[in-house]
This record gives structure tokens, sequence and C-alpha cells, in this order.
């Protein structure tokens, strides 16, 4: 969910109150002040310099903390502005807005469970905010306990403030839970709540669209753009109903205008080629199928579609040439194979064609006994006479899109759950193991842990919530334990409380700060966030915390930036400065390196990892994909066919896909 805020930062009414002593090297009070005024001001960097030098003479002064926070959450500082929050929670244990706050800081972490815990604190102090009921429920809705939302969003509409917001948000909570109707119903309310709110009418657009409802579904979407004149999504949700209701004018102005405004969108393209197609623009038509392609060359439908404008044009070789791109990234595309026979055929190829239409007539009588797992989407008529929505191109074979989302290495190797577990782990990674003693103590993981790129998945939250309860019975006894801090974390990380998980790595850190396996394991986690943080969409927007003594009006979360990558890439280089042979630094880095695009890196990485192990069969395949991306299609096959050879079966996909 994308948001729009404005910043309307006004005085603030704090819980607060000022302490009466002024310590006599400095008037503390005027300082605080000052600080409060750049807040208002914007200057959120010198805010902070002032109160931290309110800090220097007065460290536990809570106030201080808790503006110093709002200075750092507007910097999207988010980590600093939690320790912020929770220092001016220490030393004022009833700050209730530090502890809303900190809660709203948490959801910009992604720490939903910690945000719900702070809501929950927040409501020992103030039980009559519906935004209160509204923030936590948000949070729930995003950890998908759709029933709990929606029961704090009652509690919000209980108590008459938001409601256009609690309505919207309760209708996405019926909506996952399939209730349609109900859905279509609060999005209806949060429309009399406030005729202004776009997101709604879009939502319900969608909804309409999806029904077959065309005329409900643009009347909707020209509401949504009548307040929002660019909101791409629904441009070109409007286009898709426009053509549906044979618009088709309308509709391409509307695409027209989304690539005027968003250059980049590769859908808009896609969805115009279609239109152009049908109104006989050919060459239109593959001028926009090129620059689909330029973002993402191994779109299937790109290539069978721009083959079909080229059958069209009479252009039979160019044609075959896009449905063999179309077959080889989707070996089973039926249809690509039917209209190359056809292209073929034009072409005196008649035993091409007819080699192309035994292929064809043998997957389709495959799907049709059920014998293809892969999705059909490319093999139904219905879906080329259709435009893509946004939704629906998910589903696609290669989605659209950034080009760089082809790349996509094997997980990487991390310590997973498994009760029972006998694998001896010091043996595994003897071999690279630093050789000073002290360093390699895995004895207290070994029970319960294998190392891996996948674990269990069988085991309830509560669980191991309770594996974490002992564990923290275990450090009130041993609090010098620095594996007991490990494995807590661990642990923490099956219930995605990461930021708790990453205190008690830095605490391990303290007791062993030469164990190499402590940032090994944070750069994990880490990236476990950030993929966490990428699973959760795009749809959400950024805001500022208002000054002021209203809760701030809308949930938050952010985008995953290159920092993010940054800092898990920081982890791994600490870890191979502490032990230089351990091997799946460098290969868990490589990975790290490709998220953040650094495909050279990445293979200076994989290197390092196969030199130290010859027989690493994911760390060929990686560097494989890699090469492959980097159009040096030799080196990568090589790699690949060597993984292939150590074991790893789909390798042997890829071979078919790329290597032929």
């Amino acid at each position: 969910m994308r948001y729009k805020h404005k910043t309307c930062i006004t005085a603030l009414i704090f819980f607060f109150l000022l302490p009466a002593a002024v310590v006599s090297q400095i008037n503390t009070d005027y300082y605080l002040q000052k600080g409060r005024q750049l807040l208002q001001y914007y200057k959120f960097s010198r805010a902070i310099s002032t109160f931290n030098t309110v800090l220097e003479y007065q460290p536990h002064r809570a106030d201080a903390y808790y503006l110093r926070g709002i200075a750092k959450y507007n910097l999207q500082d988010y980590y600093g502005a939690e320790r912020d929050y929770s220092k001016a929670i220490e030393y004022k244990g009833n700050a209730a807005e530090a502890y809303y706050y900190r809660g709203m800081t948490r959801i910009q972490l992604y720490n939903f469970r910690g945000a719900i815990e702070d809501f929950n604190q927040t409501l020992h102090f103030i039980t009559g905010k519906a935004e209160l009921y509204i923030q936590r429920g948000f949070a729930k809705l995003r950890l998908e306990r759709y029933q709990a939302s929606i029961a704090d969003f009652n509690q919000a509409l209980n108590r008459k403030a938001g409601q256009e917001r609690a309505y919207y948000y309760r209708s996405i909570s019926k909506l996952n839970l399939n209730d349609t109707s109900a859905s279509l119903k609060d999005l209806s309310r949060a429309l009399r709540a406030d005729s202004s709110f776009t997101r709604a009418y879009v939502t319900r657009g969608r909804i309409h669209h999806q029904k077959n409802h065309y005329q409900p579904a643009l009347n909707n979407f020209n509401q949504a753009l009548k307040r929002d004149p660019q909101n791409a999504k629904a441009r070109i949700h409007r286009a898709m109903t426009r053509y549906q209701l044979d618009q088709i004018q309308p509709a391409l102005n509307d695409l027209d205008q989304v690539i005027r405004e968003h250059p980049a969108n590769a859908l808009a393209y896609y969805n115009r080629a279609l239109l152009e197609t049908r109104i006989g623009a050919l060459e239109e038509a593959i001028g926009d199928y090129n620059q689909v392609l330029k973002y993402n060359p191994q779109n299937i439908l790109t290539y069978f579609n721009r083959g079909l404008v080229r059958m069209k044009q009479g252009a039979y070789g160019k044609a075959i040439r896009d449905f063999t791109m179309a077959i080889k990234f989707y070996p089973n595309f039926a249809k690509a194979y039917l209209q190359r026979a056809y292209a073929r055929k034009q072409l005196q190829d008649y035993r091409g064609a007819r080699q192309d239409r035994q292929k064809a007539k043998k997957i389709t009588q495959s799907y049709r006994n059920n014998q293809l797992d892969q999705i059909n989407f490319a093999d139904t008529t219905e879906n080329f006479k259709r435009l893509i929505s946004l939704q629906n191109s998910q589903n696609l074979p290669r989605q659209f899109g950034n080009v760089d989302r082809s790349v996509e290495p094997k997980q990487i190797f991390s310590f997973h759950f498994k009760p029972g577990n006998q694998q001896n782990l010091k043996g595994q990674m003897k071999p690279f193991l630093p050789e000073q003693p002290g360093r390699t103590n895995f004895s207290s993981l070994t029970d319960d842990f294998r190392f891996a790129t996948q674990g269990s998945t069988h085991h309830s939250e509560t669980f191991f919530t309770d594996k974490i309860e002992h564990l923290s019975d275990q450090i009130d006894l041993s609090p010098d334990s620095t594996m007991l801090y490990i494995k807590r974390a661990l642990y923490k990380v099956r219930v995605k409380n990461y930021n708790s998980a990453l205190d008690d790595l830095s605490k391990a850190h303290k007791l062993r700060p030469e164990h190499f396996l402590i940032p090994f394991i944070r750069g994990n986690i880490r990236n476990k966030m950030v993929d966490y943080i990428q699973s959760m969409g795009d749809d959400a927007g950024q805001m500022n915390i208002q000054l002021n003594n209203d809760l701030v009006a809308e949930p938050v979360s952010r985008k995953v930036t290159f920092h993010d990558y940054k800092k898990v890439i920081g982890d791994y280089n600490k870890s191979i400065q502490q032990a230089p042979r351990f091997v799946y630094s460098y290969y868990n880095r490589a990975n790290a390196k490709i998220r953040n695009k650094n495909f050279e890196g990445a293979l200076q990485d994989y290197d390092k990892a196969i030199f130290l192990d010859e027989e690493f069969a994911r760390a060929y395949f990686n560097r494989g994909l890699t090469y492959i991306y980097l159009q040096k299609s030799t080196k990568g096959c090589i790699d690949i066919s060597k993984a292939g050879e150590l074991g790893l079966e789909e390798a042997y996909t890829v071979i078919k896909l790329y290597c032929q």
C-alpha cells in the first residue's frame, strides 16, 4: 500500500515533565527547547546535535531521548530511533508516547510482533484512541493474523475516529479471508467516511474488474484518477477495464500517459503493444515489446506476442527466432511450438514444422493428464485476448520488472533447527575452520541445529517461543555463555523477531569478540530481514512522525535499500577476517553481492569458495548463473555442468534453458 503524506510538524504536548533543576554548567532546558524548534523547521541533524548536548549533562533525561528519537526517525535512522525510544522508556517507564512511537518505528523495521507489544503497552495508559487500534490492527494484518486485525479495526470503529482507514484495512483483511462481498461493503463505508480516499477506489475497482463487473470498475478508477491523476496503478487498471469495454483509444491514451510519467513501466509498454497489435499498428507494437525486453529480456509472453506480430508482417524468420526464445525460457509452451510450426511451414521447413506440432500435441496431452505441475498460464487462448493486470503478471513464468530479478542465487548456508540432529557440525566444517583453539566450539549447537540452506518448517510459533523462554532462564543462570545467546538468536529468527536476535548477537559479541561465527550468523539474520522486507511487497510508503499530541494517522513501512545489503556484506567481511578459510562466508557474501548487483564481486567470492572447496556444487551453480546473466554463456554452462556432476539435479533444468 503506497501512501502520500504531508509533514505537518507543530508544537508537541508531552507527557514528560521538565525537570525542575538545571545543571549548573549549562541550561539544558534552553537546549531542549532549541531542539524542539529545530524539529519544527525540519532541521533534524542539528536537532540531534542539540539533544546530544542535553544528554551529555543529563544522561538520564527521558524527554531528550524521546525527541532525539523523533529526529532520527525523520532521517530514516530507524534503528537509532528505536534505541532512543527504548531509553526514554527505561528512564520513564510510563512514557506512553515513547511506547507508541517505538511501535511505529518497529513497523518500519518490519518487527511487527515488537510493534504489537509496544501498542499493547500504550493501551495500558491510553485506551480511548482509535489510532492505537488501527496501528495494532495494521501490524496484525502484516503478520497475516486477519481475524485478530479485524477485531482491532472494530475497536477503532467503535471510537468514531479514523473510520475511513479502519474500514479500508478491515476490507483488506476480509479480502484475504476470501470474503469479497464484506470487503466491498467496507470499502464503500470507507468512501462514505472520506470520499477522497483514493486507495479505496482503486481496490474496489480491482475487485469489480476481477468479478467482470467492468462498468463499476471503470467508475471507481475514474474516481481515483480524479483525485490522484498521476496514480499509475489506477491508470493501468483503467486501461485494462476500458479494453474490456471495447474502448480501445481511451485505453491507449491511458497507457500513453503512464509511459510519459513513468517511462520505465514495462507493464504499460506490454499492454500498449497488445492494443497496438489489435488496431494494426504493428511497428509501434514491436517497438513497445522491445522496450519490455530492455527491462526483462527473459519475458516469454513478450517474445511470443512479438513473434505473432512478425507473423502478421510476413517476417517468418524473425518470428521463428521469437518463438524459439519463448520456448527456451518456457519449454512446455505448446502454443509457441504451434506458431513456430506454422512459420516453419511458410518457409517450407516441413520436417521442423511436423516436429513442432508433435511436441505441442505431447505437451497438451500431458496437461490434460495432469502430468505437468508447471503453470499453464501461457497455454490458454483467453490470456492472449486480454490485457495483463498487475496481479496476474505475478503468475507469469518470468515476471515483468527489473532485469536483475533473473539472477536468483541458491540460498545461503545458515543454522536451521532440526531436533535430534546427529550431524557433527564441527566435522562438517572442520576443513575450513580457523586453526586457533577456542574459536570452533559448536558442541551446544550440534544437538538442535543443522548447517544447510533450508530447515524444518513443521513447528509452531509457540514451540519456538517456549524454546526462547527456556533459553532465557538458562541465560539468567549463565549470563556469560556465548552459545546460549547465539542459540536464542537463532530461535528468535524463527518467529521473525529479527531485531531482538541481533541484540542477542551483540551480547555474544561482547563476550567473544574474536569468534568468527557471531558476525557470520548476524549477516545471515540481516539477510533474512532483507528477504522478509522484500516479501512484503512494495506497496508501502514513507511518512514522517508528526510532532503534536495526536497519534500519527497512517501505518508505515519501508523499502529495501542498498544499505541493507551493505550491512549484510559487512558482517561477512568481519567473519572472513576472523576465519579466512571458512568457505561459507565467501559463498554467502557472494549471494549478498548479487542481491546488491555487484556481480563482479560475487564472481570473485565464488572463485574463492571453489578454491577452498573444489566440490562445492552450489558455488559452481551460482557462479554459472552469474556468468550466464553477464552473457558469458560458455563459462556459465561449464559451471552449471560441474554443479550437475556434483549432484545438484536442478542444474540440468538450467542447462536445458540456457545451454542448448
